[in-house]
């Protein structure tokens, strides 16, 4: 499964893979893609008591910044689908400018809802098959 987002007029790449219960997903573009930052989230019972959550790990490749991306699509994306959840983030803007990264950060929430769209239409053919 795949889709593409626009951001400051880059497209961003997203690839979505459910594996069993969890996911794979992967985020690239701008530039020149990459494999900058993964993030794997784990879904836990909140520790306030109240709802779920997840706990993210992170590996960054040296010099990158980009889980500031995988770490929040993981996270929701693990928290609202109860799955283990990596997502691997690289995109790369030559000369960025303030601007183009918060755009590019403003995309996170809505790459994470279809992301967890299409978990739910894969999980719903699944269980007519």
């Amino acid at each position: 499964m795949e889709f593409t987002v626009d951001a400051a007029g880059y497209a961003l790449f997203v690839d979505v893979m459910p594996m069993g219960d969890d996911c794979l997903i992967a985020l690239r573009g701008g530039d020149k893609a990459h494999v900058g930052s993964t993030a794997m989230a784990i879904p836990r019972a909140s520790l306030s008591g109240a709802g779920r959550s997840a706990t993210v790990s992170t590996l960054n490749r040296t010099g990158h910044k980009d889980d500031f991306l995988a770490n929040p699509i993981a996270h929701v994306v693990a928290t609202r689908m109860d799955c283990v959840a990596v997502c691997a983030a690289g995109v790369h803007v030559d000369d960025a400018t303030p601007e183009q990264i918060a755009a590019i950060q403003a995309a996170v929430p809505a790459i994470a809802d279809r992301v967890c769209e299409l978990l739910e239409e894969a999980r719903q053919e699944a269980g007519r098959a």
